[in-house]
């Protein structure tokens, strides 16, 4: 029963990637809300959960949900920036891996690989999943909380490209040297493209923001399963995690303290300042 519950389950996941990338590349109108949820698992999820089972066979739920985040973008973007690169239009390209996702789901559904029984698994219980949902929430709060956070720094930057890509093609401009080739990598802006060419009504920030998101619940599922493979338990997983989180230049945080005791802005409206607006005044005052 449990071998048969354990092809059952790939096998169900595989048919929800295939259905929605099936209705992703079709002609229907979706709302904003689902269509980014959607593009979000079938773009940044799917395609290295697919692959996991395989490559990662031993792997627990959360190592294998780290392999999908870090390995999807770039089987999808690459994917992307392959076609791009041969001449295919922005819109072809971004059908072309939607339905190369739909076809390897199915298959994944039709032939699921053999399951690996749990006693033979890792054991990563819950704290792995702990510190990265309440680093990913700070992240999304601070993203989603202020809409003037997400352009600053370099995201214009990131946007011009993917908005070059999804409507001119590639190679892209330089968004700082109009006319001039963009001397830069644009994987990520290739795996952005395919959300603004499928669904140009989206938001050129839905997919950077979704990275950022994924990235960040990658990253401390990574440390913390890195932690437990160097012997760590659940407290030097949660202590790994506050490192990566907040170990940047440690005794440089009692700065940010004090400045809301100083200067022309103090109190809460310095901390805010601080908060709203991008990393640049932050490591500003942390180099003091």
């Amino acid at each position: 029963m449990r071998e048969m519950a354990g092809r059952t389950r790939p096998a169900v996941g595989a048919l929800l990637f295939f259905g929605l990338a099936v209705a992703l590349a079709s002609p229907l109108a979706w709302p904003a809300a689902l269509e980014v949820v959607a593009l979000a698992i079938v773009l940044g999820y799917a395609p290295g959960a697919l692959i996991a089972p395989i490559l990662a066979p031993r792997s627990g739920a959360a190592g294998r949900t780290l392999f999908a985040l870090a390995t999807a973008p770039f089987l999808a973007g690459g994917a992307a920036a392959v076609l791009l690169a041969l001449g295919v239009p922005p819109p072809n390209a971004a059908r072309g891996v939607l339905w190369a996702v739909a076809v390897a789901s199915l298959v994944a559904s039709l032939w699921p690989p053999t399951p690996v029984a749990a006693a033979d698994r890792e054991r990563e219980g819950a704290t792995p999943w702990v510190a990265a949902g309440m680093w990913t929430s700070v992240v999304a709060a601070l993203l989603l909380g202020n809409p003037w956070l997400v352009p600053r720094s370099d995201g214009w930057f990131h946007a011009a490209v993917t908005l070059q890509i999804a409507e001119r093609g590639a190679p892209p401009e330089d968004p700082y040297f109009a006319g001039l080739r963009l001397l830069y990598f644009w994987g990520y802006h290739a795996w952005s493209m395919i959300w603004i060419a499928i669904s140009p009504r989206l938001s050129v920030w839905a997919p950077l923001v979704v990275l950022n998101l994924s990235g960040a619940m990658a990253v401390i599922l990574g440390v913390c399963l890195l932690a437990r493979r160097l012997g760590a338990g659940p407290r030097g997983m949660v202590a790994a995690a506050a490192v990566a989180t907040l170990g940047y230049s440690p005794f440089a945080w009692v700065l940010i303290v004090g400045r809301a005791f100083m200067g022309t802005v103090t109190g809460f409206g310095e901390m805010r300042r601080l908060v709203t607006l991008g990393v640049n005044p932050v490591m500003q005052a942390m180099s003091m």
